[in-house]
């Protein structure tokens, strides 16, 4: 038995997808074939994400590729997907998440470019400018540092640094999921979850399916755990009506513990919270957190 993996043909969607060939071979001796896919989020690097659809401009094309016949698996980043929808167009809900693997680290990392190596979020010299297109990190940026210039930036990993590089910006924010999996090897800092909490499923891989056989064997290399915690960070986020176009954080680790933030108004709203019961997180979250 053979499957075909649709993916983004960027070089980390692609890193991801290897990953998942690489999982399923050894828990289920399954070979695959990888089917690279040229998303609207992709082939427009340069539109703000709102403009052209948001957050499903990186995923629907994808999901295509499954709903057609011409995949039997979709690997994606979690954060990607668009949250919970009672839309009935909305794919990702149509599909089946088969498998969550092992989280990668969540947290944003502070990325300089190479002429000011030496900087931290902290000590980046004031009226600096930092390159971000995510709602969340530029108003966790501002919060933080106030004297610092936001300015738009797209593309993928290697494009945002080269952008920097070249000039564009004095930084920029990158997912330590990405840095780790692409092996970068450049300095960057980890910021703390409490100071940045991560966009909603930061660090995990969505493996989805659209039919029975196929859901099947990936169970096999689905993680409970992470599964538990996807699904809850993701029913907070319909919940409230987060999405890519809102300054919204949404983190819970295990044990449970949350940590969230919201721009509501003028206002960054921060929210932790600490419990046994996964279920109360995600209510008292829920209502800390939406409008």
């Amino acid at each position: 038995m053979n499957f075909r993996i649709a993916t983004r043909a960027s070089n980390l969607a692609m890193t991801q997808s290897l990953y998942i060939r690489d999982l399923l071979m050894k828990e289920t001796s399954i070979e695959c074939e990888i089917v690279k896919i040229s998303t609207l989020g992709d082939r427009d690097n340069v539109s703000d994400l709102a403009a052209i659809g948001g957050t499903g401009v990186f995923t629907k094309e994808v999901e295509k590729a499954l709903l057609n016949g011409d995949a039997e698996i979709a690997v994606h980043s979690l954060k990607d997907i668009p949250a919970p929808s009672a839309d009935p167009s909305d794919t990702s809900e149509i599909l089946r998440f088969s498998a969550f693997p092992i989280r990668e680290d969540a947290r944003d990392a502070f990325v300089p470019s190479k002429s000011n190596a030496q900087y931290t979020l902290v000590s980046l010299p004031e009226g600096s400018k930092i390159a971000t297109s995510s709602p969340r990190r530029a108003a966790l940026i501002a919060q933080s540092r106030p004297d610092i210039q936001i300015v738009p930036i797209r593309g993928n990993v290697e494009t945002r640094l080269k952008k920097i590089d070249q000039g564009e910006a004095d930084a920029t924010f990158l997912a330590v999921a990405g840095i780790h999996r692409l092996n970068i090897d450049r300095p960057y800092t980890p910021m703390p979850l409490e100071l940045f909490p991560p966009a909603a499923g930061q660090g995990i891989l969505a493996v989805q399916s659209a039919k029975d056989d196929v859901h099947e064997i990936l169970k096999q290399i689905d993680n409970p755990e992470v599964r538990r915690i996807a699904e809850a960070e993701r029913t907070i986020l319909g919940n409230i009506g987060g999405g890519c176009n809102h300054a919204v954080g949404i983190h819970i680790v295990k044990g449970w513990y949350f940590y969230g933030c919201r721009q509501i108004g003028d206002k960054l709203v921060r929210f932790e919270y600490e419990s046994s019961d996964l279920e109360e997180i995600v209510a008292t979250a829920t209502e800390k957190l939406k409008l």
